[in-house]
């Protein structure tokens, strides 16, 4: 019998037949492989649907044709990976963060992004006209967003400064004013 450690060390190692022939004979529920380190790996083809990646780390990683259909990713790490022609239809995108990662070609048809950052990501070419929560995300002036026929009609991708972002009058050193 195969378990999540053994399941994880061959997505680890790249044995990503061996993955995807285990998903084919295994049933429908939802798999368990939350909080997986998967820092650096590069997957293609991966059948990572109907999965529970709660809280895993895929940073730094290279994902194409990678399938996260039905997934829940809430808090999953994707800093600085590159994502391509991937789906994440109908995915818990809760928390995830895509600080700095590149997501081309994606399809995010129904995921949902509550919370989730896209702070310095790149989503060229990527469709999230059915997404859902976008309005609930965080991004910033530095996102790269697809062109406007892939996104909500309602979603306004202008950045606008939060109150973090304001200064007060103490903030402002001495120097800063002429005598």
């Amino acid at each position: 019998m195969i378990n999540k450690d053994n399941l994880i060390q061959l997505l680890q190692n790249g044995s990503v037949e061996e993955f995807n022939n285990f998903r084919t004979s295994s049933n429908n529920d939802l798999l368990d492989l939350s909080e997986a380190d998967l820092r650096n790996c590069e997957l293609t083809g991966a059948n990572l649907s109907n999965v529970d990646l709660s809280g895993s780390d895929f940073s730094e990683s290279d994902l194409t044709e990678t399938d996260f259909s039905s997934s829940d990713l809430s808090s999953v790490d994707f800093t600085g990976s590159t994502i391509k022609k991937t789906d994440f239809i109908k995915s818990v995108l809760s928390g995830v963060k895509f600080n700095q990662a590149k997501l081309n070609e994606c399809d995010f048809t129904e995921a949902n992004f509550n919370g989730t950052d896209l702070s310095e990501t790149n989503l060229s070419g990527s469709d999230l006209t059915y997404a859902e929560n976008l309005n609930d995300c965080i991004f910033d002036s530095y996102t790269t967003w697809p062109d406007s026929e892939f996104l909500p009609e309602d979603f306004n991708t202008e950045y606008t400064e939060d109150l973090s972002s304001l200064k007060d009058d103490d903030d402002m050193f001495e120097s800063d004013f002429a005598y």
